[in-house]
């Protein structure tokens, strides 16, 4: 091909036609600039697919990510709930357990270990390395990354130190007891060791910082686990998945005999407003009531049944937790005075 257009010039200038051969001259650059920007365009599209592929497995990683930190705020729920039933024993001054039920394992020791809610970064971790790649499409998400894994993610940090702190103090108090070689000794437990889990007051306030840690760890997480939630089905819609891999358990789908006689208007006590609750595509779900009227913005509801007890949710900006009345129609806060009675 080059010998045929050498040819050709060697013709032109051989027969003194100087200007053809300059038109010639012009054309073939035109030729070999525009055969240069194809390359590039080519090149800078196959770059470009490279890199929505790249940035696509990183998104399906952060997906895969985002399930197991949802799981990981399911088991931080179950435990949180789980130490409340038990902090209710060592709390009951009415019938306190006794030191039979301590020598007979029937004592609920708390505050044994500290269960942290660790997320999962990794995905994001990818993304943000070769973020210069990021399609311009995908830069959407980057706002509810950032609140996933820096906002969420710094405070819950926070607070797994707090826990984390409470524990490793109690244990060392424990440590410099001599409650265990005691035991290994006579194969009792000592009085000393009895009376401090049952009567002493500082294994009392001991279990409320404990149980305080814990909450706050357990509302952060289900303030994450609910944006997560909505983070895994914006990039299902981004990638056009109509098919959503999200475990379905995972999204809080309810039981509806749970709720009969449940459902309907609730004003908190001694106020006008309240809350509404009613099930929604298998959801339960809330709108403010100001007193005369619905508030018509929903809001989804975290639940947990345990022990025939139902716990909810109010708010996805800053959870808290409340307990149905198993024997009135009113909803209580756990952790204050607030009440929701069920209007008739």
């Amino acid at each position: 091909m080059i010998k045929f257009f050498k040819n050709i010039r060697k013709a032109l200038l051989n027969n003194k036609k100087f200007r053809k051969y300059l038109i010639y001259g012009i054309g073939e650059i035109v030729l070999v600039v525009i055969g240069i920007l194809l390359a590039l365009a080519i090149n800078n599209y196959n770059e470009n697919k490279k890199n929505k592929n790249k940035s696509i497995a990183n998104l399906r990683e952060i997906q895969k990510n985002l399930i197991e930190d949802v799981k990981s705020s399911e088991m931080i729920k179950n435990s949180y709930l789980e130490t409340y039933f038990r902090k209710k024993e060592i709390f009951d001054f009415q019938s306190p357990l006794t030191i039979e039920d301590f020598e007979n394992g029937l004592f609920p020791k708390i505050g044994e270990f500290a269960n942290h809610f660790v997320i999962d970064r990794s995905g994001y971790q990818n993304l943000m390395n070769h973020i210069d790649d990021l399609p311009h499409e995908f830069l959407f998400l980057l706002n509810d990354f950032r609140t996933l894994y820096i906002d969420n993610s710094s405070i819950i940090d926070i607070y797994n130190a707090q826990l984390l702190n409470t524990v490793n103090s109690h244990q060392n108090f424990l440590s410099h007891q001599d409650w265990e070689v005691y035991s290994m000794k006579y194969g009792i437990k000592s009085k000393d060791e009895i009376d401090y889990y049952i009567n002493n007051y500082k294994y009392k306030n001991y279990v409320l910082k404990y149980i305080n840690d814990k909450k706050n760890i357990f509302l952060r997480s289900q303030l994450y686990r609910i944006i997560a939630i909505k983070t895994y089905k914006k990039i299902d819609s981004l990638l056009k998945i109509d098919e959503s891999n999200f475990p379905e358990y995972l999204l809080n789908s309810i039981k509806t005999k749970d709720y009969e006689g449940k459902l309907g208007i609730y004003q908190y006590k001694g106020k006008i407003d309240g809350e509404r609750f009613f099930i929604m595509d298998n959801k339960l779900c809330s709108n403010y009531y100001n007193g005369t009227q619905v508030d018509f913005s929903k809001s989804l509801l975290i639940h947990r049944k345990m022990n025939d007890s139902l716990f909810i949710t109010l708010s996805d900006k800053n959870p808290d937790l409340w307990q149905f009345n198993k024997n009135k129609k009113s909803i209580i806060h756990l952790g204050s005075d607030l009440e929701l009675i069920k209007m008739d």
